[in-house]
């Protein structure tokens, strides 16, 4: 097993430096439609931070089979794919799905999945050597999404445990995926995702985003069994998450540094999708424990309303402020009862 020598780190993968040094020799060719800055913006949050040895963590890696998939669309057709994501690699992810499955119900593998979902990432030793018949163990169904490429080495913790976490954006869909199939098999919580399209895309191209969660709230009163899943702040952010990331309009990041503070959830519009939508969503989900007064719900509203005025501030939403795009909205959680929702 050489998956985590730090000499074969970058054996299969593509440097930012390599990726730009192919960019600039289409260019020169005239069969690159886009800048080689635009295309390393378009492709960075998708397809790059991998890194297989934590002695080699200043040197994350492209992945080269993604990059491939992205430039042939580029360079022969003059257009983004219409995927971001190549085929062949959904077939490894639905391999992958099959194992979640054989692991009874919800069970722990499921919530494995939910925890670093959730946390964007772990902390585990990487098992190097398992037969087939123990995938399915927890510590080894860990290491499995390592080297399935579900979880790259971010660092190490103060005892010099790997921790592991999600790359990019393409990988998050899919850890997203196995939880609303998961949720969806086991008949726990269903959505009409026609109706939740139409409703995202209201909100990403007319700036009417709260039918969107009146939708979801309203989901998770009719569907209780969905409602034990979600209780807690942390809990309630990764519900909405994975639901809200099904789309690609935007990149959405949870937790996201902005003038001293971290903004909830910030949705950047995406380069790489085939329209970018003309508003930038800053949100803020406040929580608040069953029985918590119009008062305590009033408070976490206003405090939420200070943040986003001054996360607006910030320089990365600077040219949406300026072009009147940028919204910035609170929504109030009194456990699993979606209580206010409003816009700054």
């Amino acid at each position: 097993n050489i998956t985590t020598d730090p000499w074969f780190n970058d054996l299969v993968g593509f440097s930012e430096k390599e990726l730009r040094e192919m960019l600039t020799y289409y260019k020169e060719q005239d069969a690159l439609p886009m800048s080689v800055d635009d295309a390393v913006t378009m492709m960075k949050p998708n397809y790059d931070n991998y890194c297989f040895s934590k002695n080699k963590l200043a040197d994350c890696m492209f992945n080269s089979d993604m990059v491939l998939y992205c430039m042939k669309s580029l360079i022969l057709h003059g257009v983004k794919p219409d995927e971001i994501v190549d085929p062949n690699i959904r077939t490894d992810f639905n391999k992958l799905a099959y194992l979640v499955r054989l692991d009874h119900g919800l069970g722990e593998n499921f919530s494995v999945i939910k925890e670093i979902a959730e946390q964007g990432e772990i902390v585990t030793e990487i098992v190097t050597h398992f037969s087939a018949l123990e995938m399915t163990d927890v510590g080894n169904f860990k290491s499995l999404l390592f080297y399935f490429g579900l979880l790259s080495i971010k660092g190490v913790d103060m005892m010099g445990r790997p921790i592991l976490h999600i790359p990019n954006l393409v990988v998050r869909e899919q850890l997203f995926n196995f939880l609303i199939q998961g949720y969806a098999r086991h008949d726990i919580f269903k959505l009409d995702v026609n109706r939740l399209r139409t409703l995202f895309e209201n909100m990403s191209f007319k700036g009417d985003w709260k039918p969107l969660f009146e939708f979801l709230a309203e989901a998770i009163q009719e569907q209780s069994r969905i409602r034990e899943y979600i209780e807690g702040e942390a809990h309630i952010k990764g519900f909405l998450l994975a639901y809200l990331s099904m789309f690609r309009y935007y990149q959405l990041y949870p937790e996201y540094e902005m003038n001293k503070g971290f903004a909830d959830f910030f949705f950047k519009p995406s380069p790489a999708a085939p329209v970018s939508p003309p508003y930038t969503y800053l949100l803020e989900v406040k929580y608040a424990k069953a029985g918590a007064s119009e008062k305590e719900i009033r408070a976490l509203a206003d405090d939420a309303r200070e943040q986003l005025i001054r996360y607006s501030k910030d320089e990365c939403v600077a040219e949406a402020r300026e072009k009147g795009g940028l919204k910035l909205a609170t929504i109030v959680w009194r456990s699993w009862e979606l209580v206010l929702m409003e816009e700054v």
